[in-house]
């Protein structure tokens, strides 16, 4: 497994579900920022390039009080197996997994869960393709 420089594993909100599992030769490269507040999970073989942002919890806004008397809701994150997040992607909260072999294009915004073998790109993520 290989974390390159300037990358961050932070629990900003932390709690007992706050987790992180890093599976073998799992490449996590410059300048990610990964929040385990949720928990996250990453299977073997998973590369992660640079610049990604990953969140597991998320301000749920629904009332005119102040943003920080308001919920944060957790939801915990699993990243299957040789999955590959591009350069710059986002992983917002409330997604719960990245399939097995599914790509995430550079610079694509992943608002839910991700198919096994699924190609997405855009913002939002949305299917293009899968590996055959």
């Amino acid at each position: 497994t290989y974390i390159s420089y300037n990358t961050l594993f932070v629990a900003p909100h932390s709690r007992a579900k706050a987790s992180l599992k890093l599976g073998s030769d799992v490449a996590v490269e410059h300048s990610c920022f990964i929040d385990y507040s949720g928990g996250v999970v990453i299977e073997d073989h998973v590369w992660i390039s640079e610049g990604v942002f990953i969140g597991t919890h998320g301000h749920r806004i629904r009332t005119k009080r102040l943003k920080k008397e308001q919920e944060i809701g957790f939801t915990p994150l699993v990243i299957g197996e040789d999955a590959w997040l591009g350069a710059g992607s986002i992983v917002l909260d409330r997604v719960e997994r990245i399939g097995r072999g599914a790509v995430v294009g550079a610079g694509s915004v992943v608002t839910k869960n991700v198919e096994d073998w699924a190609i997405v790109v855009g913002n939002p993520a949305r299917v293009i393709g899968y590996r055959e």
